[in-house]
């Protein structure tokens, strides 16, 4: 906490992943071999970079029918947005998500970002005209903390 006391920790669960359905739990392996045969790619990545195509494919492939849709995933990163600028009038927020919420969200933004690398940190700040992008994907801390 680096010297901060009586941090509040508040769990939002509109921050939670994306609902893959019967995919969750399964091994990367697995699920990539299906993805990238239904996509005709090589890698998972490719996909990502496709857009929404991750989400077409998961929910084309889902055997329960529960996998989750862009829009969703979208209405609950922003009313979860919504609930913290409603609770807190001013200061820093830390929020901590997961790679296909969170680009999905920034995507809604305008970042045009389709993956991120693990522990990456993305600045959006909230201001009266609405949300800004500060930054995206910035490893600088992970790369910092290695030395």
């Amino acid at each position: 906490s680096m010297g901060q006391k009586d941090l509040q920790i508040h769990e939002n669960n509109g921050f939670r992943e994306v609902g893959f359905g019967s995919w969750e739990g399964e091994l990367e392996s697995v699920r990539d071999k299906v993805y990238c045969e239904k996509a005709g790619t090589n890698t998972i990545l490719e996909i990502f970079n496709l857009g929404h195509l991750i989400y077409d494919i998961t929910i084309e492939t889902d055997t329960m029918g529960i996998a989750e849709r862009p829009e969703t995933v979208l209405k609950r990163m922003l009313g979860a947005i919504h609930s913290i600028t409603e609770e807190q009038e001013s200061g820093n927020v830390l929020v901590v998500s997961s790679g296909a919420s969170i680009t999905t969200l920034l995507d809604y933004y305008g970042s045009g970002i389709r993956s991120l690398d693990n522990c990456c940190v993305s600045l959006l700040y909230c201001e009266d005209d609405g949300v800004k992008i500060g930054s995206v994907g910035d490893m600088s801390y992970v790369e910092s903390g290695r030395q």
